[in-house]
């Protein structure tokens, strides 16, 4: 199911133009594949730090299970995120030189590491809960790219409004009425007198 990122129209698949605000659509990234399992049982994409990490998202929540102190602590630990109660998604890349991070936030995270040179270190970013790391690899790199770019599209998506289509519908109903008036005052039929009320009337 998509949404007119314009005006929140419910979209079929694969169409190119809203047919209400006629809104260019952008392809959505790695979005089309997974996104045909809805069965909230099951998640539509998943990332592994190949260890002992990793996020699944599901149609309205992302969940992160990790080890916390790494792949040999017995620790373990699973955060829900639901889409619209993100607020941002920090995602680093891996280099040769350090590894990579995807982190969520949300109101009540607290900012400290992130974003320091200090939190580039191992230590940092496994005992950070609302991380999953990225371990170095290139053919790997795409991949992270990929599920980041769905996991955004996936948050933009909760975050649309949902009452577009009647706001528009409503629009376009009274610009249907307008004209018939004008059709009428052209006739001869209404005076200008009374096609300016019934405009003001249709327009608020």
């Amino acid at each position: 199911m998509a949404f007119c990122s314009k005006c929140g129209n419910q979209l079929a698949e694969g169409t190119k133009f809203c047919g209400a605000c006629g809104q260019t659509l952008a392809a959505t990234p790695a979005a089309s594949a997974p996104i045909a399992n809805l069965d909230p049982t099951k998640p539509i994409a998943t990332l592994s730090d190949g260890f002992s990490g990793r996020i699944n998202l599901f149609d309205d929540r992302a969940e992160l299970s990790s080890k916390q102190g790494g792949l040999f602590s017995n620790s373990s630990n699973t955060r829900t995120y639901f889409y619209p109660d993100i607020t941002s998604v920090e995602f680093q890349p891996p280099t040769a030189m350090k590894p990579g991070y995807l982190r969520f936030l949300t109101a009540g995270t607290i900012r400290g590491a992130s974003g320091t040179s200090a939190f580039s270190m191992n230590k940092h970013i496994t005992n950070d809960v609302d991380t999953l790391t990225l371990p170095f690899g290139k053919s790997r790199i795409d991949e992270y790219k990929k599920f980041y770019d769905f996991l955004m599209w996936k948050i933009r998506e909760s975050k649309q409004p949902r009452g577009g289509t009647t706001v528009v519908n409503q629009q376009a109903s009274a610009a249907d009425e307008l004209l018939k008036y004008k059709q009428l005052l052209d006739a001869g039929v209404l005076t200008q007198e009374e096609f300016d009320a019934k405009k003001r009337q249709l327009m608020g």
